[in-house]
């Protein structure tokens, strides 16, 4: 996906809804000259920035879509393959704290350094593949028992998987995940509480923070979320980790 391609699709839409480029920044807290930047292509927004455009523009899920340069087309497993592909370099890096995941929110690869991070038998780790986010968030797991995460953090990835799945509410996969997760009370609680007007991913990184509890020590991650440039229907999770004794 084009940066220049991107710039252009926001361009188009904030023109259409009458926001200048300052009016945009303020509404959605970003720096001034942020959107020409952008709409340039001299930067690359985030997956979060994206979605407060789309957001602050009132954009319904076709526009959302054409926004984000989805094409609304099956995931095949050569696709799936040509992605890791695409990342392969970046993932085998011990420092690199990352996965893969499509769009419906399942994980598709992790990175070496998260083997590390967790400090858990590799296989284990292996074992998030093919797994969906929210199911991994709000089932216990070997994983999910090491993992603190807020509530703002489970509202944003509920807010997420509603709007990026609009239209696969009939899929089976759709209705096989939410069946088996609608009997956590947690989770019932957060899907039924679940407000449209909520913001995901806020600007506010305190929001989004993981912390993860291991022999003493506090480690908190950070996560901000990339379209993969040569498919959006795939993201990469990139995790900033801080580490504190307590």
């Amino acid at each position: 996906m084009s940066t220049l391609k991107l710039g252009s699709r926001i361009k188009k839409f904030r023109k259409r809804s009458g926001y200048s480029q300052f009016d945009l920044e303020n509404n959605i807290d970003l720096s001034p000259g942020s959107i020409s930047r952008i709409e340039t292509g001299l930067v690359n927004p985030t997956k979060e920035t994206i979605f407060l455009i789309a957001k602050a523009l009132e954009l319904n899920q076709k526009d959302t879509s054409e926004l984000l340069g989805i094409p609304q087309v099956q995931i095949t497993v050569k696709d799936i393959d040509r992605a890791k592909s695409h990342i392969h370099d970046y993932f085998i890096k011990p420092d690199a704290f990352a996965i893969l995941m499509d769009i419906k929110g399942n994980i598709l690869d992790v990175s070496e350094g998260m083997f590390t991070l967790f400090s858990v038998p590799r296989s284990m780790m292996e074992n998030l593949i093919g797994i969906n986010m929210l199911k991994l968030l709000y089932t216990v797991n070997p994983i999910s028992k090491l993992l603190q995460v807020t509530d703002d953090m489970l509202k944003s990835e509920i807010s997420i998987f509603k709007e990026r799945t609009q239209g696969m509410e009939n899929d089976i996969w759709y209705k096989e995940l939410i069946g088996e997760l609608i009997n956590i009370p947690k989770f019932k609680d957060d899907w039924d509480g679940y407000d449209v007007n909520y913001v995901p991913y806020t600007t506010n990184q305190r929001s989004r923070e993981i912390r993860i509890e291991f022999e003493g020590q506090t480690i908190t991650i950070i996560p901000s979320f990339y379209y993969l440039p040569i498919d959006p229907r795939f993201e990469i999770v990139d995790y900033i980790i801080k580490l504190e004794n307590e």
